[in-house]
C-alpha cells in the first residue's frame, strides 16, 4: 500500500475568514476524505509526504496547496520537505520548501502537493524527465532554478538518495546516485527491493472492519465493504459562491472521475457528479411527508445537510472504481416525484391501449470481464382494481414481485411504489457465477426517456453493497460459544440444493429485509429488518395526501427466487384437514392437531411471519377511489413469501404472545425511534408432512395430493427475537442504547397463564442470553465495549403512555 501526500485532515488555510464579505467562511478547509489507515491485510505500507503549506496561516498566507502528513503505522515514511518555520526544515529537498517558487502569491501555488506525485513517478522510470512537473535529477540542471529556495542554507538537497536498509548514503551526499534508485517504487515486488524493506509494523495494523469514515462526517456509510460516499454526504458546500465560480473545485469524493463514457443507449454521459449536481433533500417538496415520517427536520447548519444526486433524462453518473465485495447486492434509494409521466401521456396510452413510453433508470455494474445491467421502470405498480383477478391473462401476478422474467411489465420488483412520495430502496442482484465478485468495477446510473414529454427529474441516494437491515451486523457464529457449531453464517449461491454450500443458511437479500433460509428444514433460520415510521401505516392521518393505506389481504406466495431444487413451500402445505369441519375454500391455514405422548393435544399450527406485515404496510400506490382498501406492493408481497413464514402454534402467534412482542417494537417506532430487529427459530419440534393429512390413504382423492410432491416443513421448538433501539433514524448506538431479547416456546399459550406473559421471565431476557442459546453473534459491527454493554443490560420493558 503506497500513499502519496495523504490529505485527510482539516487545513484552515484553505478557507477565507468569516468576516470577508460574500466569500467569508467559504473555501475547502476539509475535503472530508476518510482517514487513511494501514489495514491488517496490507503486507507493506510506504508513505511519501511534504508539509510545506502553513495549516493555520494569516490572511496573506492563505494557501492553494494541500499538505500531506506522516502515517504513524506505515512501515516507511519518507519526508520530502517543509517550510522554514517548521522543524526538520534542513532535511527538506529542493522544490519542497516553499509553495510560491519565488513569485509572491501566484507562481507555484499548489504545485508542491503535485510534486510528490512527480517525485514518486521518477522512481518508477529512471528515464523520465517530466511527469507532470519537471523532475529534479541533478544539481547541474539549471532549468530547475525555480526550485531553489534562496533561504535554504548551502546546496539544496537532491530529490533522490537511496535509503534502504543496506544503503550507505545520507541525504545530500554528493556521491549518492542521482536517479530514483533504492527508494519509492524500488520497495515494490516489481521494483526488486522487497527484501530490503525496513522492519514491518504488522502488529500495528487496523482491522478491516474498522469504519474509518465515522469521524469524517459521513454518517450513513458502512464499514468495508461499501461504496464510498454513496450517500453524498461528503461534499464541500455545493451551494458555495466560490465553488460555483471556479467550477472545478467542488469535486465529490467517490464520484468525480471516470465520467464521460458512452452509455448503452449511445447517449453521452454528460453529467459529472459534482457539488452543483447535488440537491439538498429538504429542498425537494415531494419529500416533505417522507422526511416528516423519519423525524428529519431541516437542519440549521449547512454542514449537516443531507444530499441526493439529481438526474435528468439523458444524464448519467458513474462512481469511481470499486471492488465488488464477495457477497451483497447493490442497493440504492430512488425518488421519482409524481408527475414523471404527464397526464397527456397516461391518457394517450389508455386510449390507444398501449404501454406508457419507456422511461427507465438503467443501473450497470461493469468490470473488465463482466457486465450486469438492470432496468427499473419509472412507472407505478399495477395494483389492479377491486374485484379483478390478481392474475393477468398470462398467469402473472399483478402484485407479485416476480412475474414473467422475459416481460417485466408486470414485475413489481422493477416498478415504483413508495418511490413516488419518498425514497424507496431497489437492488441489483449479483449472481454467484457472474464473475464480478472480488473484481474492480464501475457503477453507472443512467436516466433514459424515450418520450417527447417535458423533462422530469429523479433523485438517487444511499448507494451501497450492504443492506441497511444489517447495519449493525449479520448474525454469525459466536466465537467461544458451545452452540456456535450448530449455526452457519449465511451467504448466497445459486447452485442446486444438493451441491449448494449454503443449503442450510442461504442468504436472501431484499429491499424489505434480509433472511437466512434453511433448505433442509424449509423454513427460515432468521430474518433481519429495520423499522421506522416511513414503513408504518398510520390510520390516524385521514387527511394525509399520501394516503398510506393498510393492506387488506394475507395471501401467501411461494418463493420463486430460491435456487434450483430448493423446495418452494406452497400455501397448501399449511392447510391440514380437521375432520369433516375442514373447508378448503376458507383456507384457514390450520394444521392437524399435534400428537403428544399418544394423545391428541389442543395445539394447532398456522402460518406465522418472521417479518410481520404490520412492519411493512406502507403504500401510496395508485390510489383508485373505487378501492375501499387499496393494496400495497412494497413490503406486503415480500413478507408474504413463504420463505418468511414458519409454523407457529395458533395461540403463540396470536394476541396472547407473539403479537404483543411485535406491537412492542412498533411502540418505539411511533415515538420516533428506529428499531433494528432480528427474529428467528431454534430447534426442531417435529415435521409437517402432507401424508399426515391423508388418513393413511396415501392419496387425497379430492385434491390429488400425492406423496413426494411435497417436502416436510420443520416446526421450530422455539422462536426468538432481539431488538436494538436507536434514538432517531440513522443514529448510532452507544452504551446507553436500549436492547432486549425474547425467547418463546412454540407451544400453546394462555392469557394470564403463569410464565406465558410476554413481559416476564423466561420470555423476556437479554440479547446475550439468546446469543448463548442460539450460537449466533448479533450486532457484531458495534465496537466490542458497546456491544457487551447493551447485550448484557438487565432486561426491562419500557412503559409507554396510552
Amino acid at each position: 500500500m503506497t500513499t502519496i501526500d495523504p490529505h485527510d485532515f482539516e487545513q484552515p488555510g484553505f478557507s477565507f475568514p468569516g468576516w470577508i464579505p460574500v466569500v467569508g467562511g467559504e473555501g475547502f478547509a476539509d475535503f472530508n476524505d476518510p482517514e487513511v489507515q494501514v489495514w491488517e491485510n496490507v503486507t507493506f505500507a510506504d508513505n511519501y509526504y511534504q508539509t510545506v503549506p502553513k495549516l493555520d496561516p494569516n490572511l496573506l498566507e492563505l494557501t492553494g496547496t494541500p499538505a500531506g502528513r506522516l502515517i504513524e503505522n506505515a512501515d516507511l515514511n519518507v519526508f520530502l520537505g517543509t517550510n522554514s518555520d517548521e522543524n526538520n526544515y534542513e532535511n527538506s529537498r529542493a522544490g519542497f520548501t516553499r509553495e510560491t517558487d519565488g513569485i509572491p502569491l501566484l507562481a507555484g501555488r499548489g504545485a508542491t502537493h503535485g510534486r510528490v506525485v512527480s517525485w514518486y513517478d521518477g522512481t518508477t522510470n529512471l528515464s523520465v524527465l517530466k511527469s507532470p512537473d519537471e523532475l529534479y535529477r541533478r544539481l547541474g540542471d539549471g532549468y530547475h532554478d525555480h526550485l531553489y529556495d534562496p533561504d535554504f542554507s548551502g546546496v539544496p538537497n537532491p530529490w533522490y538518495t537511496p535509503d534502504h536498509q543496506n544503503a550507505t548514503f545520507e541525504l545530500g551526499d554528493e556521491n549518492a546516485p542521482w536517479e530514483g534508485i533504492g527508494t519509492g517504487w524500488f520497495y515494490s515486488v516489481l521494483g526488486g527491493g522487497k527484501d530490503l524493506r525496513p522492519e514491518l509494523k504488522l502488529d500495528e495494523r487496523v482491522p478491516v472492519s474498522f469504519d474509518n469514515t465515522s469521524d469524517r462526517d459521513s454518517q450513513g456509510d458502512f464499514p468495508v465493504p461499501t461504496v464510498f460516499n454513496g450517500n453524498f454526504e461528503i461534499v464541500t458546500n455545493p451551494d458555495s459562491v466560490l465553488a460555483q465560480t471556479l467550477n472545478t473545485t467542488d469535486a465529490i469524493p467517490g464520484w468525480s472521475f471516470h465520467q464521460n463514457v458512452e452509455s448503452e443507449s449511445n447517449t453521452p454521459s454528460n453529467q459529472e457528479v459534482r457539488g452543483g449536481n447535488l440537491v439538498n433533500v429538504h429542498e425537494i417538496p415531494s419529500l416533505e411527508r417522507h422526511l416528516e415520517l423519519l423525524g428529519k427536520e431541516k437542519p440549521s447548519s449547512e454542514d449537516s445537510q443531507s444530499y441526493a444526486s439529481e438526474l435528468e433524462p439523458g444524464e448519467s453518473m458513474t462512481h469511481n472504481r470499486v471492488r465488488v465485495p464477495d457477497w451483497g447486492s447493490l442497493r440504492f434509494d430512488l425518488h421519482v416525484p409524481r408527475g414523471f409521466y404527464t397526464a397527456q401521456e397516461v391518457r394517450q396510452a389508455k386510449e390507444n391501449n398501449e404501454e406508457l413510453p419507456q422511461k427507465q433508470l438503467k443501473v450497470t455494474i461493469e468490470s473488465a470481464e463482466e457486465t450486469i445491467t438492470e432496468t427499473f421502470l419509472l412507472q407505478q405498480v399495477d395494483l389492479g382494481i377491486k374485484g379483478q383477478s390478481l392474475q393477468d391473462e398470462d398467469g402473472n401476478y399483478r402484485r407479485d414481485i416476480f412475474g414473467n422474467p422475459d416481460d417485466r411489465s408486470h414485475d413489481a420488483r422493477y416498478k415504483l411504489d413508495y418511490a413516488t412520495v419518498g425514497f424507496e430502496t431497489f437492488q441489483v442482484d449479483i449472481p454467484q457465477n457472474s464473475g464480478l465478485h472480488g473484481k474492480v468495477a464501475n457503477i453507472t446510473f443512467e436516466l433514459v426517456d424515450e418520450s417527447e414529454s417535458q423533462k422530469a427529474k429523479v433523485y438517487v441516494d444511499d448507494v451501497s453493497f450492504q443492506s441497511s437491515h444489517l447495519r449493525f451486523g449479520k448474525p454469525i457464529p459466536k466465537e467461544g460459544n458451545s452452540n456456535a457449531s450448530q449455526v452457519k453464517e449465511a451467504f448466497y449461491s445459486d447452485v442446486n440444493l444438493n451441491n449448494n454450500p449454503y443449503q442450510e443458511a442461504l442468504l436472501l437479500e431484499r429491499p424489505q429485509y434480509v433472511l437466512s433460509y434453511n433448505g433442509k428444514k424449509n423454513t427460515a433460520n432468521w430474518a433481519s429488518w429495520v423499522v421506522n415510521q416511513s414503513w408504518l401505516h398510520d390510520d390516524s392521518v385521514k387527511s394525509d395526501p399520501l394516503r398510506l393505506f393498510k393492506v387488506d389481504s394475507r395471501d401467501s406466495r411461494e418463493d420463486r427466487t430460491l435456487p434450483k431444487d430448493f423446495y418452494q413451500v406452497l400455501e397448501d402445505d399449511y392447510i391440514r384437514f380437521e375432520g369433516d369441519k375442514y373447508d378448503r375454500k376458507k383456507k384457514t391455514g390450520r394444521i392437524i392437531k399435534e400428537d403428544v405422548n399418544g394423545k391428541a393435544s389442543n395445539s394447532t399450527y398456522i402460518r406465522g411471519h418472521l417479518v410481520p406485515q404490520e412492519d411493512r404496510n406502507r403504500n401510496p400506490g395508485n390510489y383508485d377511489p373505487s378501492h375501499k382498501k387499496p393494496r400495497s406492493k412494497d413490503g406486503f408481497l415480500a413478507v408474504n413469501l413463504l420463505s418468511n413464514i414458519v409454523p407457529q402454534e395458533t395461540t403463540h402467534n396470536g394476541s396472547v404472545l407473539w403479537q404483543q412482542i411485535e406491537n412492542y417494537t412498533r411502540k418505539f417506532v411511533k415515538q420516533g425511534n428506529e428499531v433494528y430487529v432480528i427474529s428467528g427459530t431454534y430447534g426442531s419440534k417435529r415435521e409437517l408432512t402432507r401424508d399426515e393429512s391423508l388418513n393413511g390413504e396415501g392419496v387425497d382423492k379430492r385434491y390429488n395430493f400425492k406423496p413426494g410432491e411435497f417436502k416436510p416443513i420443520t416446526i421450530p421448538q422455539y422462536l426468538w427475537r432481539v431488538m436494538l433501539v436507536v434514538d432517531t433514524p440513522g443514529a448510532d448506538a452507544d452504551e446507553n442504547t436500549y436492547a432486549v431479547g425474547f425467547w418463546t416456546e412454540n407451544r400453546k399459550h394462555k392469557k394470564g397463564q403463569s410464565g406465558d406473559d410476554w413481559q416476564n421471565q423466561p420470555i423476556l431476557t437479554t440479547v446475550r442470553e439468546i446469543e448463548n442459546s442460539t450460537g449466533y453473534d448479533f450486532f457484531a459491527n458495534l465496537p466490542d465495549e458497546i456491544e457487551d454493554k447493551i447485550e448484557t443490560q438487565p432486561p426491562t420493558i419500557v412503559k409507554f403512555p396510552k
